[in-house]
């Protein structure tokens, strides 16, 4: 309990600082979060695309719908933003020692084989960053565990059970087949009675029609920020066409010896999974059905974050083995995950103490309020969105793409940005420095006012930074300007 206490305080105290550090989509879910308790409909103002994100948002919306209910406890602030950073681990944390216990683990492995999920670089890339495979897996999770209290009688756990599967799949589209048959394959063998199976349809049932309601408010909308998008971009089979490329494996380096890992796990498991308990098999082609996504779409380790935890479930069954070699190896290996979540945690801390200053986002909204003091619409970087919606919630706002942004990216970007004389539309532009030449370049209605000499630079903001090895980023260095007339 007292290592549960110290971990929470560590994600907690990271939350208060890291969150307007954003990446990828997460402020896309703040901004449909923020739309959705302003205007009663998720929208993404801040892209006003040809795909009417501008007026419904169908990025998965579970991540969305927690962000909201943040925002309505806890107001537009940092800590709210960061919430899931904080809730999803925890939650993960909690289930699996609860399932892993539940299925006779002793209570020190079970909780161990919980805290060690913060050793897994791969599931810190989705669990602490608000992505969608962190809540796959909470839900996952949270019906596996359901599915096994419904054993044991009741009616709340078969509902549960499958309104957590059916929050699983709305969690991220592209997991949900395989998430499904994972469910389906730990069904077989198991007792069902048909009441049973009713009320966990019923409990399934109402997420997915709430969902497929909205669907049918806005059908072309959904079909082409959904369907269109998807089929263009995901299925790519990136990981075995360049497998051996350099290239795909540099951005995840430090995820690599847990890939390696996980590969001789499966090949060990596979090898003595006649001699596993019926649980353990199931676990097991959970595990595999749920790796399949690595291999067809494009290459993200963060992809692995269920099959993880799902690895640490069956690592925790075999604490408990009559082999006492799977028991070693079960014991062994939860210990060094717990050791690796110790040290992630121990990392986080020394992150916050020695960059503290650079990191607090009450000096960039400060510096970001007093410098774009005259209303007008405002392009964009995303570390500006927070301080810029809470200051001026109905400020114009444009997200500026990033260069290197892929197709299925810059779909969503507005169409101001896109047309050449859309830069006489803004009166501010906020961009990182590091990439502010070479998004200009980019962005059609930038380069031509630029290149017009149109903006003027009115301001950097950046406190003083200590680059760490393991964090040698600036998390804010902002430059502003400001159309001259």
């Amino acid at each position: 309990m007292l290592a549960w206490l110290a971990i929470a305080a560590v994600l907690v105290a990271r939350a208060g600082l890291y969150p307007a550090v954003m990446t990828g989509d997460e402020i896309w879910f703040s901004e449909s979060a923020f739309n959705l308790i302003r205007h009663g409909v998720p929208q993404r103002l801040i892209h006003a695309d040809t795909v009417g994100s501008a007026r419904a948002d169908f990025l998965p919306p579970v991540i969305m719908l927690v962000q909201a209910v943040a925002f309505l406890l806890l107001g537009l602030t940092p800590l709210a933003v960061a919430a899931q950073s904080v809730l999803a681990p925890l939650a993960v944390i909690a289930l699996i020692a609860l399932i892993a216990r539940s299925a006779g683990a002793s209570p020190g492995w079970a909780s161990a084989a919980g805290v060690a999920v913060l050793g897994s670089q791969i599931f810190l890339r989705a669990g602490l960053y608000i992505r969608y495979e962190a809540l796959v897996a909470l839900f996952f999770l949270l019906h596996l565990l359901a599915r096994r209290l419904a054993e044991r009688g009741g009616r709340i756990g078969p509902v549960v059970s499958g309104a957590a599967l059916a929050l699983s799949g709305l969690s991220y589209y592209p997991l949900a087949p395989f998430a499904g048959a994972a469910a389906l394959l730990c069904e077989f063998g198991r007792p069902r009675t048909r009441a049973r199976l009713l009320l966990t349809a019923a409990g399934f049932a109402v997420p997915a029609l709430l969902f497929a309601a909205y669907v049918a408010c806005f059908p072309k909308i959904f079909a082409a920020q959904i369907l269109g998008n998807g089929e263009s971009n995901y299925v790519t089979f990136e990981l075995l066409r360049h497998g051996f490329d350099a290239a795909l494996w540099r951005q995840s380096s430090d995820a690599l010896p847990e890939l390696i890992g996980l590969v001789g796990f499966i090949l060990l498991v596979g090898w003595r999974v006649r001699r596993e308990t019926a649980w353990v098999r199931r676990l097991y082609g959970a595990l595999l059905i749920t790796c399949v996504p690595i291999l067809i779409f494009p290459f993200q380790p963060r992809l692995l974050a269920l099959p993880v935890t799902l690895a640490l479930l069956i690592l925790a069954a075999w604490t408990e083995d009559t082999a006492a070699a799977a028991r070693r190896i079960g014991r062994i290996v939860l210990t060094m995950g717990a050791l690796a979540a110790l040290a992630s945690c121990g990392l986080m801390l020394a992150t916050t103490a020695l960059q503290y200053g650079a990191r607090r986002y009450d000096v960039v909204a400060a510096a970001l309020d007093r410098l774009l003091a005259a209303p007008g619409p405002a392009a964009i970087d995303q570390r500006a969105w927070l301080a810029l919606r809470a200051a001026d919630p109905d400020r114009e706002l444009d997200q500026i793409m990033p260069f290197w942004a892929p197709g299925q990216v810059r779909i969503f970007e507005s169409t101001v940005l896109r047309d050449p004389a859309g830069g006489a539309h803004f009166r501010y532009v906020v961009l990182p420095t590091a990439d502010a030449d070479a998004t200009i370049r980019a962005t059609p209605a930038l380069a031509q006012a630029f290149a017009q000499q149109r903006f003027v630079e009115i301001g950097r903001i950046g406190e003083p930074f200590r680059p760490l090895p393991w964090a040698t980023q600036a998390p804010y260095d902002l430059t502003v300007y400001q159309r001259r007339d």
